[in-house]
């Protein structure tokens, strides 16, 4: 009586097993090293770079709904809520900002690269200032923060902050989600104790998704951030909130809503739209003589 011969235990097939097994144990330890690769603020450096780079030029819509909620005297418990369209041109570092009511023109800031202008109009007054020093645009429009820090992240007047100034957190203790993304932070802190954090997302292109503002371990102000990705642009934020949590309960609480509507880039700008001509009749200060 003649036996078969068991194939599968023969020494070749043992072999070829054994190559399989290596092999797939090699290429989860790889993952697993990926996964666990901590990166660099010389990564995200690049990242923000390649991607400031990327756009020349930008023009961007926005509608913003500014609420605010009264929490004390005869209003208290009452909310009113402002609904602003915003247009935002920038190139390089020059950028002009409009704010329109539904009255029309409200506020105006713009930068050529050495001039800095302002108009404020309202029914009973125009008001303009020019002045030699550079507008600190990210910093005054707060609720446009994730604009400049995704397309001008390394230029301090836009962004507002200097890169230098930033720490990355270790990844064990920096690691937190954000919207369900894996996020790591990113820690500034001022002179006057205020702390500001960045989450960044590294499958994102370390595109930020949340900004925390703190003062004394307290929150003061927060900003969440959607991401979208564009076949062009990459990662983009598209819509977003602020909210303003004040120090006592007695003081209102603020909180926008932002949503991009229309994003063109590397398109020609006239430099006549980062200089205000100023309406007749205007009220203008300018600083660089120190005279009205």
């Amino acid at each position: 009586m003649r036996h078969g011969t068991n194939r599968s235990n023969t020494p070749a097939r043992r072999v070829s097993w054994f190559l399989v097994v290596a092999t797939t144990l090699s290429l989860c330890d790889n993952i697993a090293t990926a996964a666990d690769k901590e990166f660099t603020l010389a990564d995200v450096r690049a990242a923000w770079a390649k991607r400031q780079k990327r756009v020349r030029t930008l023009e961007i819509q926005l509608d913003r709904k500014y609420t605010v909620l009264r929490r004390a005297g005869r209003d208290k418990g009452n909310q009113t809520t402002q609904n602003w369209s915003i247009v935002v041109r920038i190139d390089g570092e020059k950028f002009d900002m409009r704010l329109h009511k539904s009255t029309g023109l409200s506020e105006r800031n713009a930068f050529d690269g050495k001039t800095s202008f302002t108009l404020s109009s309202s029914a009973e007054l125009q008001e303009g200032r020019i002045s030699s020093r550079r507008h600190a645009f990210g910093t005054r429009w707060v609720f446009l923060h994730p604009i400049t820090v995704c397309y001008r992240p390394l230029v301090p007047t836009m962004s507002g902050f200097e890169f230098k100034d930033l720490r990355l957190e270790p990844k064990k203790s920096g690691e937190t989600k954000v919207d369900g993304h894996l996020c790591q932070m990113l820690i500034r802190k001022e002179a006057d104790g205020r702390e500001y954090v960045y989450y960044v997302d590294p499958k994102a292109d370390f595109m930020v998704r949340r900004i925390e503002s703190r003062s004394k371990g307290r929150r003061t102000s927060q900003w969440d951030i959607s991401l979208s990705h564009d076949k062009k642009l990459g990662w983009v934020s598209s819509k977003w909130t602020w909210e303003f949590y004040p120090p006592e309960a007695t003081l209102n609480k603020l909180s926008a809503t932002v949503k991009v509507t229309k994003c063109e880039i590397n398109k020609p700008i006239p430099k006549s739209e980062f200089r205000i001509e100023f309406p007749p009749g205007a009220k203008v200060t300018d600083e660089r003589k120190r005279k009205k």
